[in-house]
């Protein structure tokens, strides 16, 4: 079985894609057959299961989470081999297998699932950022019809302007990059769009408000 895409995202740590399939040892709870590539700050971990135990590889040759795009394959047969950017990598070896997919893939995140495989990955958080061109044995797979869960990804790869230095954040606000746009997050006692309301004030004994 052979999986490949491309990504880019700024998250320094989030799930990029999981496939997770049958119960490989029936006596061993959670032991699952899966691949899992994922942003650990800002490296690019990869985790496998070689049918004796998982193993996982970490990849923190540069940063992953640079907002530029960059391309995976995996190539799984009798060992797992990653084509990283152009750049191919054999990590283990295993009885000679295919990834069995029995549960399908979770692109960009996390779902109802994920507490049956939480111990398979690092990250708990959902990819800030795009994926794009995702191949299943050379096949291009639409990713409008996995969408699932609360909120569907947006169409696109579309990049808005990131954090400026001087922001339109308010009152110590922090501007949040969320790749197609900017939000900002308030400190506590603001709120609003910009964080441009007090709603909360301390009062030491000394202070009044006039209204």
């Amino acid at each position: 079985r052979q999986l490949a895409f491309e990504f880019a995202t700024l998250s320094r740590d989030a799930v990029v894609v999981y496939a997770v399939g049958v119960q490989i040892n029936p006596r061993v709870e959670g032991h699952f057959d899966y691949v899992v590539a994922e942003i650990i700050n800002g490296s690019l971990r990869v985790g496998f299961d070689n049918f004796i135990a998982p193993v996982s590889t970490l990849f923190a040759d540069r940063s992953y989470s640079d907002g530029n795009f960059h391309s995976v394959s995996f190539s799984i047969t009798s060992e797992l081999v990653v084509v990283l950017d152009g750049v191919s990598r054999t990590l283990v070896s295993s009885p000679s297998r295919q990834l069995n997919v029995a549960n399908g893939y979770s692109i960009g995140g996390v779902d109802a699932y994920t507490a049956t495989v939480a111990h398979l990955l690092s990250s708990s958080n959902s990819l800030v950022g795009c994926i794009a061109n995702f191949t299943v044995n050379g096949v291009a797979v639409s990713l409008a019809l996995l969408s699932s869960g609360t909120a569907s990804p947006t169409v696109g790869c579309s990049r808005s302007a990131a954090c400026a230095a001087s922001s339109s954040c308010q009152l110590g606000g922090a501007c949040v990059d969320e790749w197609s746009r900017t939000t900002c997050r308030c400190r506590g006692g603001t709120a609003g769009q910009y964080c441009q309301d007090v709603v909360s004030v301390h009062f030491d004994g000394t202070s009044t408000l006039v209204l």
